[in-house]
């Protein structure tokens, strides 16, 4: 991935620098330098900004959690893997 690669990527997940810091648990001049093309994007960073890209992309669908697809009881939505996940597309929908 490149810096402008990056950068399309953060304009499409709608956040600043400081949230897309945040979001990665990274500096925010972590972010800068990648924008820059001063420091090369690390692998594992690459793959989490695809996987809220991802996410993004699967909710502004319309498609939801995956319990509204799957019509889970509610007490069984605590109980799924996808309670983590959905945790981290709220940042990006809301």
């Amino acid at each position: 991935m490149d810096k402008r690669e990056f950068s399309q990527i953060r304009s499409g997940l709608e956040k600043t620098q400081d949230q897309l810091a945040q979001l990665l648990g990274i500096s925010i001049k972590a972010v800068q330098s990648f924008e820059q093309g001063w420091r090369n994007i690390p692998v594992h960073t690459e793959r989490q900004l695809l996987f809220l890209l991802t996410l993004k992309r699967s909710h502004s669908k319309g498609n939801g959690p995956c319990w509204v697809i799957r019509k889970c009881p509610p007490g069984d939505q605590t109980k799924m893997p996808c309670m983590g996940i959905s945790r981290w597309a709220s940042l990006l929908v809301y």
